[in-house]
C-alpha cells in the first residue's frame, strides 16, 4: 500500500480538568495568542456553563 504524498497533520489540544483548575484561562490565552499569529483554529466546546469563553473583541 502506497502512502499519499498530500497528508497533513492537524495538531489537536484536548483540555480537560477539575473545576477551577484554570481551562478557561488557558483556553482564553490559546484563541488570544492564535489570533495575535493567525493561526487559524476550530473549538468545539461541550460545557454547561453560564461563563462566556469568547469575550469581547
Amino acid at each position: 500500500m502506497q502512502q499519499s504524498e498530500n497528508i497533513y497533520k492537524t495538531p489537536v489540544i484536548i483540555l480537560n480538568g477539575f473545576l477551577g483548575s484554570g481551562k478557561t484561562t488557558l483556553f482564553r490565552n490559546l484563541l488570544s495568542q492564535s489570533k495575535k499569529k493567525k493561526i487559524p483554529v476550530c473549538a468545539i466546546v461541550n460545557d454547561m456553563n453560564k461563563l462566556d469563553i469568547y469575550g469581547k473583541d
